[in-house]
């Protein structure tokens, strides 16, 4: 008999003081479903939210289906759609959505992988308009391919991550889906592996995380790789050790373009004792400090990690397969603030100062996280109040606003503008400057309604941050 728990999708959006704004559950699976997976949530320039996972029924081998969950900024469901492939649809959906975005023209992307769990048979990219109305469907059949992360990249492409043929694989697609490079990567004594989780760093390269195989010491090692945005090794880290297996789960870049990355290390040979791992590195690919078994032994892993822009805080959390789901705060140096041991482990920034987790539990039960996400400077308290450095008038604006900025004294002096996701979208100033009152007009023609984020550099430190916010 079919089960008639509901798989339910919970969205929450916090804020610093813990004050709920609002949330809501939604219904993705077909009302029977044995397990929900939730493997990505994003913001849209409108405010709103994507989410992507899958639902399942029965064992792992059997029905499978991803999920693409839009909501407007409130949170207030737009629309859900399946990710069911022709050649799979009806009797055996078999698909899973690694992560869904928004496109540089507004359109949704998913993409994920097809076919058995345990070793796709490829790769399907869903194409769909603002409002989940699909425009083509992309399938590349080949089970030497086995997907494991997907991300958008800055010039609008899309680049894809894994391993072929049991080598660690980038796959760049154009929006669509045509395939522009495609490489496997191999360093020194490494023989295999794959990649586990890429990022585009604010360089324009790629760097990618996972783990290789080292068949002399019958071990698997951390392997961080560093890519041009062509597809060329630029350099790998690894470290092979005959006690330990050690693998790379996440990572990202804070704001000196320093690489952290989390994920695992257990001892070798068994009986393994496994715990969360995290390392720091250089952007030349020089390890500058490493940590395991450090938190509570019921973390077996570190799976999910995110710079706070304009920050040097990171929210670290556990991966889907700790015992415990935890969320820690931390410092550049791994010192950590806080910790949560009841959050869900995946989620993203939202905006000025909010966070949105996204959970996949049966029950009911969602508990709120209270995070610091306080963008003035860190640890400088001879600085003035924001207030007195940066206003921005009118605020909102269409199609310009002046910027005007007090400088204390002379420097070199530089003003940026981020969107929401804390990418950098201009650069009104920089040069030297003297000491007293400066203004900048911004004007903007190519971009989006909504909000922005002006930040004032003098000397190399942060001096102050504005919220900037356009209405066309």
């Amino acid at each position: 008999m079919k089960k008639s728990l509901l798989a339910l999708l919970f969205l929450t959006a916090l804020t610093l003081s813990a004050e709920v704004l609002w949330e809501h559950t939604y219904l993705v699976g077909p009302g029977w479903a044995d397990e929900i997976e939730v493997n990505s949530v994003s913001q849209c320039e409108d405010g709103g939210f994507l989410i992507g996972g899958y639902w399942r029924t029965g064992e792992p081998e059997m029905e499978r289906c991803g999920f693409v969950v839009r909501t407007n900024a409130d949170g207030l469901q737009q629309w859900v759609d399946w990710d069911s492939l022709q050649s799979y649809y009806p009797a055996n959906h078999k698909t899973q959505c690694l992560n869904v975005f928004e496109m540089p023209d507004g359109s949704v992307m998913s993409v994920g992988g097809y076919g058995r769990f345990s070793s796709p048979d490829g790769y399907y990219l869903i194409q769909r308009d603002s409002n989940g109305n699909r425009i083509w469907v992309e399938e590349c059949e080949d089970d030497d391919i086995y997907p494991k992360d997907v991300i958008p990249c800055s010039d609008g492409n899309i680049l894809l991550s894994g391993h072929t043929n049991s080598f660690p694989t980038l796959i760049k697609l154009n929006q669509n889906g045509d395939i522009i490079w495609e490489n496997t990567y191999l360093s020194g004594s490494i023989q295999g592996g794959t990649f586990l989780s890429v990022i585009e760093t604010s360089d324009g390269d790629l760097v990618a995380t996972g783990y290789g195989n080292v068949f002399v010491t019958i071990s698997n090692t951390l392997l961080v790789h560093k890519i041009s945005s062509e597809g060329d090794s630029l350099w790998s880290h690894t470290h092979p050790d005959s006690t330990r297996h050690t693998q790379g789960l996440g990572l990202c870049e804070n704001n000196d373009n320093n690489l952290f990355v989390v994920g695992w290390a257990s001892q070798y040979p068994p009986p393994p004792s496994s715990a969360g791992y995290a390392a720091l590195f250089t952007p030349d690919g020089d390890r500058v400090w490493h940590h395991s078994a450090e938190l509570d032994t019921l973390v077996s892993e570190l799976g999910f990690v995110i710079n706070i822009p304009f920050t040097s805080k990171f929210l670290v959390s556990t991966g889907r397969n700790s015992a415990n789901d935890k969320v820690y705060q931390t410092d550049y140096d791994y010192n950590i603030e806080w910790q949560r041991n009841d959050l869900p482990f995946m989620f993203c920034l939202a905006g000025d100062q909010n966070i949105v987790f996204a959970s996949s539990y049966y029950t009911w039960g969602i508990t709120l996280m209270l995070t610091d996400l306080d963008l003035a400077p860190v640890g400088d308290e001879d600085i003035p109040p924001p207030e007195r450095y940066l206003q921005a008038y009118p605020n909102p604006f269409n199609p310009s606003t002046t910027i005007e900025f007090n400088m204390m004294e002379s420097g070199q002096t530089t003003l940026c503008v981020y969107n929401i996701k804390g990418q950098h979208v201009a650069t009104l100033l920089d040069e030297p400057l003297q000491a007293g009152n400066h203004t900048v007009t911004w004007e903007v023609s190519d971009l989006a309604n909504g909000v922005y984020f002006a930040r004032l550099t003098i000397n190399n430190q942060q001096i102050s941050l504005t919220k900037l916010c356009l209405i066309k």
